[in-house]
């Protein structure tokens, strides 16, 4: 990886994944980048909360998400992210509305050999409505949630590619906490492009459900779990512009609807 822009691996990574901050890569002093994302789920599965199936009316699920994010030094890295969710439930409703808002700050714990280490704190408000549909169709989770995450990164190739895994704890008030962890491998394929395969999850530490289980198909609900993967192609456009386009299947999912996830984005960054 060409040592003169670090920032700029980050910033492909972060609008390759759908984290809010992907890889240890800092951006650096003064860099900025923005990403507008949508995604979209069809079902008619839905997967309860002990992991068992059932087949529910048509489900469509439409996510548009703003994220922006700063490098305030050489280590930290300053992110936001701002969800707008819509979901319909054929011959039950339809709702929208404004989903849970989330910050984050990352700070490069520093190089070992020609890994690269980071931790990651975030933290997200409840500014979705948990009560839509009688719950069925919420926009956000109703709780303040968390999360704390190590990450480990290297380039690959002599720079052509790279690679990284995190891991850590997701904090959730009143709901189940959780195991979430991310994994990620690119190659540039092209000057201006890059592939790149995903695999990301999250696990609930206890399978202890709640006296009154939520099954709602959006998957914000308390025991949400899934094991997601997918590939990824980022084209780059010129001028700091760049988008990007990729497909999540998933397994062993919990209190969410199943299914295939497309995704589309266009970032800026400089």
């Amino acid at each position: 990886m060409n040592a003169a822009r670090p920032w700029a691996l980050a910033g492909l990574l972060a609008v390759a994944a759908p984290s809010a901050l992907a890889g240890p890569w800092a951006l650096g002093p003064g860099h900025v980048y923005l990403k507008l994302g949508y995604g979209r789920l069809d079902s008619d599965t839905l997967a309860n909360p002990d992991g068992s199936q059932v087949t529910i009316p048509r489900f469509v699920k439409d996510d548009l998400h703003a994220y922006a994010a700063i490098g305030v030094s050489e280590r930290v890295t300053l992110s936001a992210s701002v969800p707008l969710r819509r979901s319909d439930l054929e011959d039950f409703g339809r709702e929208s509305g404004l989903g849970d808002v989330a910050i984050g700050v990352q700070w490069q714990l520093g190089r070992h050999g020609g890994w690269v280490l980071a931790t990651r704190g975030v933290v997200q408000a409840p500014t979705g409505d948990e009560t839509r549909a009688a719950g069925i169709l919420p926009t956000g989770s109703g709780v303040w949630e968390g999360e704390l995450r190590l990450a480990a990164g290297r380039s690959l190739g002599g720079g052509r590619g790279y690679f990284f895994a995190e891991a850590g704890h997701q904090f959730r008030e009143l709901l189940r906490d959780g195991f979430v962890y991310e994994a990620q491998v690119g190659w540039n394929a092209h000057p201006r492009l890059v592939l790149a395969w995903n695999l990301r999850g999250i696990e609930p530490w206890s399978a202890r459900a709640r006296e009154v289980a939520l099954g709602s198909p959006v998957g914000v609900g308390d025991g949400v779990g899934y094991l997601a993967f997918g590939p990824t192609a980022i084209a780059r456009l010129g001028r700091g512009v760049a988008v990007q386009l990729d497909l999540d299947g998933a397994m062993r999912e919990r209190n969410l609807a199943v299914g295939s996830t497309w995704r589309v984005g266009v970032s800026w960054s400089r």
